[in-house]
């Protein structure tokens, strides 16, 4: 299937679990690394969007593995698993370029791709 990335950021102190609060230490917060994610799946698939439609996340599932330290750059790749007319499924890894050889993150993301209008309409 398709692959999609690398994309890369570094670790700054707004990353933290302790400034997201989703803990309390210093070390990349699991929102801002699912964040991240999300990010590169967009990314993976707009350019197959028209003007008229776009894509929305509905089902994440991610395993953080292991601690990130402020500093630490981070890359986020994966490929496309499945897709359908309406959705389209990744698979998605992220690991620390200090320790390439260790996962630091790894799952699956979900999305639907739909008319923005239609989606607008309804809300």
């Amino acid at each position: 299937m398709s692959e999609f990335g690398p994309f890369e950021h570094t670790v700054g102190v707004e990353d933290t679990a302790l400034v997201l609060g989703s803990g309390s230490l210093e070390v990349l917060g699991t929102p801002r690394m699912l964040a991240w994610m999300e990010s590169a799946t967009c990314q993976a698939i707009s350019a197959e969007l028209d003007e008229t439609s776009t894509s929305l996340g509905v089902r994440v599932e991610v395993d953080h593995l292991r601690p990130s330290p402020v500093g630490s750059v981070v890359s986020i790749s994966g490929r496309i698993e499945s897709r359908s007319d309406k959705s389209v499924v990744f698979s998605v890894d992220a690991v620390s370029l200090d320790r390439p050889d260790k996962p630091l993150a790894a799952g699956r993301i979900t999305r639907v791709i739909v008319r923005t209008e239609d989606f607008l309409r309804r809300l």
